[in-house]
């Protein structure tokens, strides 16, 4: 019984599972062409000298291109108004806090991202409470 539903599976199944496995390693290779693209580009980046090397550890410690676009927007409406960098910094602290206290709330579950993002929240707000700002 099992050797007749083992060789009807083969020929039922057979150019199926081929397809899957050509199509898994067609996947795969793409897989490792956009690793390899991404690497370059970072590398490209990397040779500016103004902008690159920050960015290149930013995007490495896990932010997207868009949570440094959200950060350099956010800077850009902070410069048309006038605040001091005391005051800028208390500002930032609360944010950092508001942002520490947010739960997902699609999942209970943390990924390794979210406690990387908790991780450097926490060493900027560490950083920014350890200014002294004299009136």
């Amino acid at each position: 019984m099992a050797v007749y539903k083992f060789f009807n599976d083969i020929e039922t199944q057979y150019d199926a599972k081929l397809g899957f496995e050509s199509e898994k390693e067609r996947l795969n290779l793409q897989i490792q062409i956009l690793k390899e693209k991404r690497e370059n580009m970072l590398q490209i980046l990397g040779a500016s000298p103004f902008t690159g090397n920050m960015l290149t550890k930013l995007l490495q410690l896990g932010l997207t291109e868009k949570d440094i676009l959200n950060v350099g927007q956010t800077y850009l409406n902070l410069l048309s108004r006038t605040y001091s960098a005391e005051d800028l910094t208390k500002g930032m602290i609360k944010t950092i806090d508001a942002l520490m206290t947010m739960t997902p709330t699609t999942s209970n579950i943390k990924t390794t991202s979210n406690d990387k993002v908790t991780e450097i929240l926490g060493k900027v707000r560490q950083d920014l409470s350890q200014l002294y700002f004299t009136n």
